[in-house]
């Protein structure tokens, strides 16, 4: 009995937080976009409203520093990743597929690797898969992905054309889906 007062304690503790916060009815609003995570996109997690993400500069294909500024206009679909991220392995061949499907004026699949071996382990990488289209941004510091929230990896946001974050997928998942593309069909919907 006197170990499970304590938690019972707790557990009062935490339900009466919870109704401080959830006062009046009030519950967790969900973004146009959370209907669409079925299926393939389960984990999905759309926010109610598109947040702003952070201007911090990372490195393009081309070495040079870029912000998410530079995409403005285009929904982008950004997969934070690494070389020695199994589950990465597994689904960026679904990122390359989306990409080479979809590719367009208006979207746009962006591959932002956190490895700190460079461009050169990141296309090396890419060479061993077989994905050949997709050209690696780099966040070897990390500094970037984690001003985006980015704890673990992968993790995928699909990004407005304002450069809002729209949701976010955190794991692997099968990006060449019809699921997937009903979601980012969409975000590209004006």
């Amino acid at each position: 009995m006197k170990r499970t007062l304590p938690a019972l304690v707790a557990l009062i503790a935490l339900a009466l937080v919870a109704l401080f916060f959830l006062k009046d009815g009030d519950t967790p609003k969900a973004g146009p976009l959370q209907a669409l995570a079925v299926g393939k996109m389960a984990k999905f997690t759309a926010k109610a409203d598109p947040s702003p993400l952070s201007d911090l500069p990372f490195t393009g294909p081309d070495g040079k520093d870029i912000t998410l500024g530079a995409f403005d206009g285009k929904v982008i679909l950004l997969n934070v990743w690494a070389t020695w991220c199994a589950p990465c392995r597994h689904e960026m061949p679904d990122l390359e597929a989306l990409n080479q499907d979809m590719q367009s004026d208006d979207f746009q699949v962006v591959i932002l690797s956190m490895d700190r071996g460079g461009r050169e382990a990141s296309l090396k990488f890419l060479d061993e898969i077989g994905v050949t289209s997709l050209r690696p941004y780099l966040d070897p510091t990390g500094k970037f992905s984690r001003s985006i929230g980015v704890l673990g990896l992968p993790v995928t946001l699909l990004i407005n054309r304002d450069g809002q974050e729209l949701g976010r997928l955190v794991g692997p998942a099968e990006w060449n889906s019809a699921d997937a593309k009903a979601l980012i069909k969409k975000a590209l919907k004006p």
